[in-house]
Formats: structure tokens, C-alpha cells, sequence
């Protein structure tokens, strides 16, 4: 991809089979701030995530092999002043490609799906879907939660078809407000389950997120219901800047909720 102006591309597979490579290619533009922001490695501030379609599923991907010794970063030297950043126009382009079924993606358990999503920096890509087939007739099992499971509460409601996502203050506290109606059975042969992934947008980068079962029933062959999550249920902890926000059940995936939040709102989670 050519790039313009900073941001980032992604693209994977439709499909690919658990005993063969499993290619994510992400490219990322850093503008000049963003290169010294992250000390001249890009990977800092990238975020891949792995969301699960068709079970309990919330994980990021290691950027590095968690296995290797690293040393601390020394600080770049002879960085610009502010002006300077705020004049460079040029950008600074890299290529990363994971192999999500080697050895520390461990996507080889068998056939799964996946909603794949990825944030560099300020900027995010819109995630695409990924099914994993298995030759030999294995289906992976609900991957292990990014973090604790807390069991959401249900509000039967009149919500529009598919999932969505907005921000309210419950006794001053921030909550994410996700309604939903799926007309399908298969976001609920699992358990009923919505994934919260938070993507924080500032030269650093950074995410959060977390896994909830839905306390509900089936209505006519049809999902319905309203949950309030809590800031302080995702994790790693938010911060203070510029998120946005992203729900998914099953295949369904809510438009994006960007929110800017502040010293009050993250002192109150």
C-alpha cells in the first residue's frame, strides 16, 4: 500500500487452514512525533487483537517472541525540536507480518473464527473476519479471556438489529452501554457472549478490553438485550485521551465509539 499520510493498513486471509502458515500483514505510517514518540520502533505502538466469532475469545497478539531476552531501549538521540516534528512531513513506513498459526500465535488447535483488528498508533483498521479450518475435523476450543470474566446484566430492550455501542455515566462513573438484536443462533449456542475491545489512539498507542457472558434468553429466535459494562471492567486499565471503542457478538460487529476521556473519568473508575 502507498501511503500518503500517516495511519495503517491490514489485510489477512479469508480462510486458511490450521496446519499451514496464517499470514497478518500490517503496515504502519509513522509520521516524525510518532517515530520519536516510540523511540524509532514502530512496534510500540501497535496493537493486534484476536476476537473470537464463534466462542469466548479475547487475546493481542505478542509483537515479539515472548520467549527472547530483551534488553531496555535506549533513548534516541538527536531528537528534534517540537517545531520541527510539527513542520517533518515525512514519513517513516514499515512492514510487519505475523504468522498467527506459528509458534506463540497458536492457532493450530484447530478450526475457529475470528474477528481480526489491529491499531497503530492513532490509527486503526477495520477488522476483518478469519476462519481456520482443520483438515482433521478439530475445533478449537474458547480461547482463555484476556482478563477475569464478569457476568454482565440484562435489560430486555427494543434495539435495533445487530450490536451497538455508546457511552453513559452511571453516578458519574463511565459505562459503555452495548444494545443488542441478532437474528441468528449461532452468537448464543456458545453462551452468549460480547467482546469489548478499546483501542487507545495517541502516538503511544495502547488497548484494553474485556469478555462478558449475557445473562439472557433467546427471544423468538432472536438475541435481544442491553448491558452496562463499567470502564474499570476492562483491562489493561483505560486511561486519559482519545479511545475508540468496538463491540462484538458472534459475527456481529458494532460501529465504532470514539470517546475522548478525561482526568474525571478515568479518577472515577
Amino acid at each position: 500500500m502507498f501511503f500518503d499520510e500517516p495511519g495503517i493498513s491490514l489485510n489477512c486471509p479469508a480462510e486458511a487452514e490450521s496446519s499451514a502458515a496464517i499470514p497478518v500483514e500490517i503496515e504502519m505510517a509513522a509520521d516524525a512525533r510518532t517515530y520519536w514518540d516510540n523511540n524509532g520502533i514502530l512496534d510500540h505502538a501497535l496493537t493486534v487483537a484476536l476476537v473470537r466469532r464463534d466462542a469466548p475469545g479475547l487475546r493481542f497478539l505478542p509483537k515479539i517472541d515472548p520467549n527472547a531476552i530483551m534488553l531496555p531501549d535506549e533513548p534516541l538521540p538527536g531528537r528534534p525540536s517540537e517545531a520541527s516534528l510539527d513542520a517533518d512531513r515525512d514519513l517513516t513506513v514499515e512492514t510487519k507480518v505475523f504468522d498467527v498459526g506459528d509458534g506463540f500465535g497458536a492457532l493450530r488447535a484447530g478450526a475457529a473464527e475470528y474477528h481480526v483488528a489491529a491499531a497503530f498508533s492513532k490509527w486503526w483498521a477495520v477488522p476483518r473476519r478469519l476462519r481456520v479450518r482443520d483438515r482433521d475435523g478439530r475445533v478449537r476450543g474458547p480461547d482463555q479471556p484476556f482478563e477475569t470474566i464478569p457476568v454482565a446484566r440484562h435489560v430486555p430492550t427494543n434495539a435495533g438489529e445487530g450490536v451497538s455501542l455508546t457511552l453513559a455515566r452511571d453516578d458519574g462513573r463511565p459505562t459503555l452501554v452495548s444494545e443488542f438484536r441478532i437474528r441468528t443462533l449461532k452468537a448464543y449456542e456458545t453462551g452468549c457472549w460480547l467482546t469489548i475491545l478499546g483501542l487507545r489512539l495517541n502516538t503511544r498507542g495502547g488497548a484494553s478490553g474485556g469478555l462478558f457472558r449475557l445473562v439472557t434468553t433467546p427471544h423468538a429466535f432472536e438475541l435481544i438485550g442491553r448491558t452496562v459494562i463499567p470502564l474499570s471492567a476492562l483491562a489493561p486499565g483505560v486511561t486519559v485521551g482519545n479511545w475508540t471503542f468496538l463491540a462484538f457478538i458472534g459475527d456481529e460487529t458494532s460501529a465504532p465509539l470514539e470517546v475522548l476521556l478525561g482526568d474525571d473519568d478515568v479518577e472515577s473508575v
